[in-house]
């Protein structure tokens, strides 16, 4: 089962998240801000982050920072999902991104697309 990690304050938000993906078949975990979203992503080891920029204590831009430099960290992929434009994400590695709101259709393609792409780059050992 693939795991994903959503960072995401808005409690309503990554609740339903996370039961959309569990519908889905993903084992799917949360964290409220970049802070508890690194210990997460150290202990858990998801195959794929869905991150919100703006949260309290350490934002999704903090976190993208911070997930940088970590070599083992590097190859989870990161999808951002925000209100902002993507031009504040210039200089950071990220997989995906979506403006907010968004479909659900739309985020479920994303995930699927994406964990495509890291399959094989994971079985290489990449």
């Amino acid at each position: 089962m693939r795991r994903i990690l959503i960072i995401e304050d808005e409690d309503i938000l990554a609740a339903t998240l996370c039961e959309i993906l569990q519908d889905e078949g993903y084992e799917a975990f949360t964290a409220r801000d970049g802070q508890d979203g690194l210990r997460l992503l150290a202990e858990r080891a998801p195959d794929l982050v869905l991150l919100d920029l703006m949260m309290p204590l350490m934002d999704g831009r903090g976190f993208l920072m911070a997930r940088a430099l970590d070599a083992r960290a590097q190859r989870i992929p990161v999808v951002v999902m925000s209100s902002a434009s993507r031009s504040v994400l210039q200089g950071h590695a990220v997989a995906g991104f979506l403006a907010k709101p968004f479909k659900l259709e739309v985020l479920l393609d994303v995930i699927s697309v994406t964990l495509s792409k890291a399959e094989p780059e994971k079985q290489r050992g990449g």
